[in-house]
């Protein structure tokens, strides 16, 4: 029992990795700082409520929840069983966050096929994401 709850509690909190995947993407991987991810992160988070703004978390998705499902299912494995309820934990805590927050529900894409969707609006209404990323990367890097 107390393995497959480590399994759950480490999965709960490796998800956020993620994020970090973010800011290696945004910077072409070539900075590979956690400090760095961190205050880029933090400038992002100032900028929730820009128009431009949309957020995709890839392990956060549905589409990744459900492939740690159905492969702890066909492997019938407790062990992922228990890191796809580590997941679901954490993005139920996520969702409630948001909530409590209030006006964020519309910037974390919940699927990928929902993120390009929206990012293709967003772009053919003149809202660049992309020039936001890049921004953030900007003042996290004059900032130091």
């Amino acid at each position: 029992m107390g393995a497959k709850s480590l399994a759950f509690w480490a999965a709960s909190v490796l998800i956020d990795a993620d994020h970090y995947l973010e800011y290696l993407y945004h910077n072409g991987f070539k900075r590979f700082s956690l400090k760095e991810a961190n205050v880029y992160h933090q400038i992002l988070g100032d900028w929730l409520l820009k128009a431009e703004f949309i957020n995709l978390s890839i392990f956060h998705t549905v589409e990744c929840l459900l492939l740690v499902y159905f492969v702890s299912y066909r492997l019938g494995s407790p062990w992922l069983e228990a890191v796809f309820y580590g997941m679901l934990l954490h993005l139920i805590l996520d969702a409630a966050l948001i909530y409590y927050v209030g006006g964020l529900p519309l910037k974390r894409a919940f699927s990928i096929v929902e993120f390009k969707i929206r990012k293709g609006n967003m772009e053919r209404n003149g809202l660049y994401p992309k020039v936001l990323y890049e921004k953030a990367l900007d003042l996290m890097w004059q900032g130091k």
